[in-house]
């Protein structure tokens, strides 16, 4: 009897959970349609423009022009800036150093004194020449034999010696100028030859840049 009450109990059973299954079983809801976010966009306006390239490279460096300066005169450098030195940047017309001037301003000094003198000569060839004219004018149906009578050749040597003097006069001047020597281009010093106490000759190559 008990065998035959067995798979009726086992089947009252699977029932029996079953029935509690499909009774706890959640209660479906219904939600709202979630709205996506607003996708935030940065907008930037292009514009042409220069953009600098740092290229990595290894080689040696040359100048596209080189320029050198050289001094036209003799005397001894009594003088030197402290960018006058290799690899310093110069601008055109700075000051990079002195010649000894003493010999140069006697010499414009002499100039002065020639140019006075060459003056004083013409002044006193002019009024000779005067002189002969008015005096060959009294004579009667005379003319003079030569130019010399009349001092035409004398004053013309006094006018040129004048000019002499004058042209002196302008290079000592610009010899006493050059005595301070400046830096004829604008860039930077490659190389320097010279140093304070050094004697310079003519043509003699001060630095190269």
């Amino acid at each position: 009897m008990a065998k035959r009450l067995m798979p009726i109990v086992a089947l009252a059973t699977l029932l029996m959970v079953a029935y509690a299954i499909t009774q706890s079983s959640p209660e479906a809801t219904t939600g709202k349609l979630r709205q996506p976010e607003p996708l935030v966009v940065d907008v930037l306006k292009l514009e042409q423009q220069d953009y600098q390239v740092m290229i990595g490279s290894y080689g040696t460096v040359q100048p596209k022009n080189k320029v050198e300066l050289h001094t036209n005169l003799s005397a001894e450098v009594v003088w030197i800036s402290d960018e006058l030195k290799a690899g310093a940047y110069v601008e055109a017309g700075e000051l990079l150093l002195t010649l000894d001037a003493s010999d140069y301003e006697l010499a414009l000094q002499e100039a002065k004194s020639g140019l006075a003198s060459a003056e004083l000569a013409l002044a006193d060839e002019q009024a000779r020449s005067r002189q002969a004219a008015r005096e060959w004018s009294r004579e009667v149906d005379a003319e003079p034999e030569t130019e010399f009578a009349l001092r035409k050749p004398q004053l013309a040597s006094a006018e040129a010696g004048l000019k002499t003097a004058q042209a002196r006069l302008s290079q000592a001047e610009l010899n006493l100028q050059r005595t301070q020597i400046r830096a004829n281009f604008s860039g930077r010093l490659q190389s320097v030859n010279v140093d304070r106490g050094m004697y310079l000759n003519p043509g003699a190559l001060i630095a190269q840049g």
